[in-house]
């Protein structure tokens, strides 16, 4: 008997632990998730295994290759655009001579395969569904049988009120050879929109089977993360390449530990690993290889992957970090914040929770980290630069910045005041101007738009018209150039330094509240006042 793996996912909701792997090579106890399904498949006796590939396929098949060492012959079939799940399938039809399952890559399974192809002889099935039952099958597509294993309705994940049963499709499928020639080559073309239906409406030998045992798809980071607390738990039937020293708590080979190290567990320990003076690993820790643990580190319901340093006085409270890490001394890292290969976290920074920081970024010392960090190659915990709060346009100052940096600004600095805004003439400005306004309203304050104009019009017209200050974006317009927020007081001038600290600690500790009903700001635009200005400044360039 033969089968098929399907290893094409690219795990978009697993980002950024999926952005250098495809999703079934995510790590669980320190082995890619698709080792497992090989090795269900091994000692099922299964042997002969395609595997179907299209996002990052060389990462499978380096670390995968032929299969021997995993006691298996595998043969790769790289699909050069998606073709669907049963596409993918029949793009290995060559292979596919006689009765053979289909399994996903990204999903952890103990089923007894045997019952289950037992089962499909049994019925002369030309088609099986292998089903598990959930406590919650909204994110499944529900199946229903008849009291012979009849498939007799599909709902592909149902509202609660469309609920008619807790039978689950696992993904994992019993097909004879002959269905293969109800897929059409070279287009995209999926098992349960297209290919069941089709046989369910004609009835043509579809059944389902309902089987006990431990069944998961680590389709998000929480059950990315649960999967492996039930690994250590016990809930699911797997090898655990380590040593058991106690119940639930997993070391492997040439792993240091100081005695003074605490490892309370449910843990695992990879190979390799250091654990030095006063550590403390508690519930629920996952540590790859190769890492390096320093003196008075905690950790808790944390994964680690490989080749990590986590300084001395490091904090982990429920973070994933992939791999090739620096965490410098005295960090500290949220329940939930994810962390990408080749950071650098800078030390006495704070990650706050459900932060996920893409690669390759670094953290400046004592940064506050409290929203995702995607683009831009460097963090810090300051905000104002020379020019004020500046950034690549789109990149790093966006429109969500922006929000939340002048609703910070307004609740600090001018609450019940009124503030001039401008902008330099471009659609980029104008956008973030109309941010900039309804932001500093929402936290009381007066708004006066003096629209597109240069910056020493804005100064003037401060002064001019009696603003307690204003915030000017200046911008050449060029592509790549740096879009900036400056912040002026009541005499036009850039605002003291002791006010850019107040503005940047609300901004980072979102210590604001927003106006009531009754004091939001107003908005008044002197557009037309700004012609008197020209004999001065010259006229404006529009765009």
């Amino acid at each position: 008997m033969k089968a098929v793996i399907m290893a094409g996912g690219k795990g978009t909701r697993l980002r950024p632990l999926t952005c250098h792997l495809p999703k079934p090579m995510v790590p669980l106890l320190g082995r890619p998730c698709m080792a497992y399904i090989i090795e269900l498949l091994q000692n099922h006796g299964i042997h002969d295994i395609a595997i179907t590939m299209q996002y990052k396929p060389e990462v499978i098949r380096d670390y995968f290759g032929s299969g021997q060492a995993f006691g298996v012959n595998l043969h790769y079939f790289e699909e050069t655009s998606p073709l669907g799940t049963a596409g993918s399938v029949k793009h290995a039809h060559e292979f596919l001579d006689d009765t053979f399952i289909v399994i996903s890559g990204d999903a952890l399974t103990d089923f007894d395969l045997k019952q289950a192809l037992a089962f499909h002889k049994e019925k002369q099935a030309k088609a099986t569904l292998i089903l598990t039952r959930v406590s919650h099958p909204l994110e499944y597509g529900v199946v229903i049988t008849n009291k012979e294993g009849q498939i007799t309705r599909f709902l592909e994940k149902p509202s609660w009120g469309e609920v008619f049963s807790d039978t689950v499709n696992t993904g994992i499928y019993i097909l004879e050879p002959e269905m293969l020639e109800r897929i059409p080559l070279g287009q995209e073309f999926d098992f349960s929109q297209q290919f069941f239906p089709a046989l369910l409406e004609e009835n043509k030998g579809l059944y389902g089977y309902i089987s006990s045992g431990y069944w998961t798809d680590i389709g998000n980071l929480q059950q990315y993360r649960q999967t492996q607390f039930d690994m250590l738990d016990g809930k699911v039937k797997l090898d655990i390449h380590g040593t058991q020293i106690r119940p639930g708590v997993y070391i492997a080979d040439d792993v240091e530990t100081s005695a003074t190290a605490r490892v309370i567990g449910p843990a695992f320990i990879g190979k390799g690993s250091r654990l030095e003076d006063e550590v403390e690993i508690g519930e629920y820790c996952i540590i790859g290889q190769n890492n390096r643990l320093s003196k008075g580190s905690k950790l808790t319901r944390s994964v680690l992957w490989d080749h990590n340093h986590i300084a001395e006085h490091n904090e982990l409270a429920g973070s994933t970090l992939t791999s090739r890490i620096i965490c410098k001394e005295a960090s500290y890292l949220g329940d939930g914040s994810v962390v990408g290969n080749h950071v650098v976290i800078g030390a006495k920074s704070r990650i706050e929770p459900n932060v996920k920081i893409w690669p390759h970024k670094q953290i400046r010392d004592k940064t506050r980290l409290h929203t995702s960090y995607i683009w831009g190659d460097n963090a810090t915990k300051t905000l104002f630069k020379t020019s004020g709060v500046s950034g690549i346009p789109n990149l790093d100052l966006t429109p969500e910045l922006v929000t939340k940096f002048a609703t910070a600004y307004g609740a600090t600095l001018a609450s019940g005041k009124t503030l001039m805004v401008s902008c330099a003439p471009h659609t980029f400005t104008r956008l973030l101007k109309r941010t900039l306004t309804a932001s500093l309203q929402s936290v009381g304050t007066h708004v006066i738009d003096l629209g597109d104009c240069f910056a020493p019009a804005s100064t003037f017209a401060i002064r001019h018209l009696g603003a307690a200050g204003g915030i000017h974006l200046e911008w050449s317009g060029k592509e790549n150039d740096v879009c900036s927020l400056v912040c002026l007081d009541a005499e036009g001038l850039p605002i003291p330094k002791s006010a850019e600290r107040k503005v940047e600690n609300s901004f980072w500790q979102e210590d604001y509240g927003r106006a009531s009903m009754k004091q939001i700001g107003s908005y008044k635009e002197e557009v037309h006042w700004l012609p008197n200005l020209y004999t001065c400044f010259g006229p404006r360039n529009r765009i």
